[in-house]
C-alpha cells in the first residue's frame, strides 16, 4: 500500500527502532572492526618486536587474522 509521505509518517518511520537499529548496530560493529584492524599490526609489532619480527611481518600476521575472522561470517 503506497501512501504519500507526510511529516507525520516520516516521523513515525524515523522513530521506529526497526528502521534505524539494524543500521546502527552494523555501523558500530563494523567501525570497531576497522579500528581494531588498523591498529593490530602496530600492537603486534610493539609486543613482539625482534630481529626476525618487524613491521612487515606484523602486517602479514594481522592481515591473516582479518581473513580468518572475515571468513567465519
Amino acid at each position: 500500500m503506497n501512501q504519500t509521505l507526510t511529516p507525520e509518517i516520516a516521523f513515525a518511520i524515523v522513530m521506529n527502532p526497526l528502521t534505524w537499529l539494524p543500521a546502527f548496530a552494523y555501523l558500530t560493529t563494523f567501525g570497531f572492526e576497522l579500528a581494531l584492524d588498523s591498529n593490530m599490526a602496530n600492537i603486534l609489532f610493539s609486543l613482539y618486536k625482534s630481529r626476525n619480527f618487524g613491521q612487515t611481518k606484523a602486517g602479514y600476521v594481522s592481515s591473516f587474522h582479518r581473513m580468518d575472522v572475515d571468513g567465519e561470517h
